[in-house]
């Protein structure tokens, strides 16, 4: 039996891998393709099961670990590591989403104006 550990969210390949040594929570997203334009190095979650067999998420600054601030963690069999979106950003794409959204709703319902 393998153990594994999974990387999900805004990375390039996510997905369960199988831990044949030790490794990092930098080296597990480093080997999903990295973190994608749009993901949070800030807020990277590192979801880990307790002694209690309950699963407590671990905020962890990603960006700080690679300037040096920040103590390397190391992954446990069974981990999971979800990279999150940055949340709202104004861009072109999102402007153009509202308007058609916007647009649409006009056409379903009539203009108030």
């Amino acid at each position: 039996m393998s153990v594994r550990y999974s990387v999900l969210g805004k990375v390039a390949a996510p997905g369960v891998r199988i831990m044949d040594r030790k490794v990092s929570l930098y080296e597990a997203i480093v080997e999903s393709g990295g973190i994608t334009k749009d993901g949070d190095k800030k807020r990277v979650t590192l979801y880990r099961f307790d002694a209690q067999g309950k699963l407590k998420p671990q905020i962890v600054n990603l960006q700080d670990i690679e300037r040096g601030k920040g103590e390397m963690i190391y992954l446990n069999p069974g981990d999971q590591v979800f990279v999150p979106d940055r949340g709202f950003r104004l861009n072109i794409n999102t402007v153009f989403d509202v308007l058609s959204k916007a647009s649409i709703v006009r056409l379903l319902f009539g203009s108030p104006f």
